[in-house]
């Protein structure tokens, strides 16, 4: 191809990306707002100016970009489906504004001179109003259309890489590449007994005794209490909830990259402390036949990933694990899905009948999936690792002797880690992990995928090679399953 020919084909592309993400502007009746919405997004613009000049924006969430104050994510972003009326435009909004409240807390703490409590609340009662102000009916109706014409949530894909990587002609490779990782997967996949150099790791709190009725009648209440349906627990019986599904990790012990670790910065480096090991938990939700569920995520995180060749494409500084447990409707597991905290290495782990394989998934993207219904779902998953790897090599429910206890503790600490008398978070603002780049970067990003093999922030995991996936994507599991009625 010429070099004339290949600028007019990237010129294209950048035009054709402006015009699909062409932006929405809202239309305003302010005749009953004491701070009209103009100056609300102005302020708003002023913060996000000021995080994206100091490099410390929050890639876990999305700011809207003509509201600024109100912030949305993939499972928002299909939830703007659901709705039918003004009570539940009024609460999906409001949950948009709830969200960019959460993120602004973690982005100006990280800003070397932070907004004032003040400010930051005149921007919240902004977002409050533009969510139940009767003024604004008309605009949150345009803002439901719009966003469900045309998701505002950023792909984490880059077209570029892959038109100038002739993605097309190498896609049959990579998915040649993908089904013979699959099958080796399979072969190291053991019955789960682990050698005598094996460490174990489990919840340092008591596992607390939760009755199936106890937790259905709480999913059942919180649903009905919800406009849109959705399976939200209160704060306390969420922590009962993660301190009962918590896995425990079996790890083939080689070094101390083997040890769930408590990330935390010194001198501008990342360290890690394996004497008080914490896992951070976050919630999900996804929807597979129409029915919203309770997803709630683990996250471990390993000091590195040691090579093993020369060169080896997978080593580096930082590694880390996803393990995520999908509850349904009445707090039954359904499903265990991990994936490496790079976005690599998805499996799925089937534990329930209720869910049943789609004879033709609706991906073209192939999957590891273990049918492991014999498991035990009222008891803990005991998740055994490989030394170094970290790879997933078996799953039972066999207990663990003298284990090291880890806390649990919430995902948005990474985004605040103590740091020199301030706060800086886990993850640059692309919501990438400094240093944790991999060689394999050089050979797959005709993918797509920015930075493959770089530990990277919920919400910008792309899992697919082959089709564009998210781990965070709300439809993943219904390409790959349905649920028995």
């Amino acid at each position: 191809m010429s070099n004339s020919a290949l600028t007019l084909k990237l010129l294209l592309a950048v035009v054709l990306l402006s015009a699909g993400c062409r932006s929405w502007t809202p239309q305003y009746d302010t005749s009953t707002d004491v701070r009209g919405p103009a100056e609300c997004i102005d302020q708003a613009k002023q913060f996000r100016e000021a995080v994206r000049q100091a490099a410390v924006v929050n890639a876990q969430t999305q700011a809207l970009p003509d509201l600024p104050f109100l912030h949305i994510n993939r499972f928002l972003a299909a939830l703007a489906k659901d709705i039918r009326n003004g009570e539940q435009q009024r609460h999906w909004v409001g949950l948009l504004a709830a969200l960019g409240e959460e993120t602004r807390v973690s982005e100006n703490a990280n800003l070397a001179q932070p907004w004032s409590t003040a400010a930051l609340t005149q921007l919240a009662d902004c977002a409050s109003a533009f969510a139940n102000s009767p003024s604004h009916t008309g605009a949150r109706v345009e803002l439901v259309a719009a966003v469900r014409a045309n998701s505002p949530v950023k792909d984490a894909y880059i077209d570029a890489y892959r038109w100038l990587g002739l993605y097309a002609l190498m896609r049959p490779v990579y998915d040649i590449q993908i089904r013979r990782l699959h099958a080796a997967e399979r072969a190291a996949f053991g019955d789960g007994r682990s050698p005598a150099t094996s460490r174990s790791f489990e919840p340092a709190t008591r596992r607390p005794a939760l009755s199936p009725a106890t937790v259905a009648r709480w999913l059942t209440t919180a649903k009905a209490a919800d406009p849109l349906g959705l399976p939200k627990p209160s704060d306390t019986q969420l922590q009962r909830l993660f301190a009962r599904h918590a896995p425990r990790l079996v790890v083939d012990y080689g070094d101390t990259n083997d040890a769930i670790a408590t990330p935390f910065w010194q001198a501008g480096e990342l360290g890690f402390d394996t004497a008080r090991p914490a896992v951070y938990t976050l919630v999900s939700h996804t929807r597979i036949g129409g029915q919203n569920l309770l997803q709630l995520n683990y996250v471990f995180w390993f000091s590195e990933r040691k090579p093993t060749t020369f060169p080896d494409f997978y080593a580096g500084q930082v590694d880390g694990l996803t393990w995520r447990v999908t509850l349904d409707h009445d707090g039954e597991v359904l499903l265990y899905d991990s994936i490496h905290n790079c976005g690599c290495y998805h499996k799925m782990f089937r534990v329930s009948d209720r869910l049943q394989l789609r004879k033709d998934p609706l991906s073209k993207e192939p999957k590891t999936i273990y049918d492991l219904t014999d498991l035990d779902p009222d008891l803990p998953a005991t998740v055994h690792l490989q030394s170094n790897t970290h790879f997933i090599v078996g799953l039972d429910n066999v207990a663990t002797i003298k284990p090291q206890g880890y806390a649990l503790a919430p995902y948005q600490a990474l985004t605040m880690l103590p740091s020199k008398g301030a706060t800086r978070s886990l993850f640059d603002a692309s919501g990438l992990v400094p240093g944790s780049q991999r060689l394999e970067r050089y050979t797959l990003w005709p993918t797509g995928v920015e930075d493959v093999g770089a530990m990277r922030q919920w919400g910008t995991h792309a899992i697919g090679f082959i089709d564009r996936q998210h781990f965070d994507d709300p439809q993943l599991l219904a390409n790959y399953f349905h649920r028995r009625r």
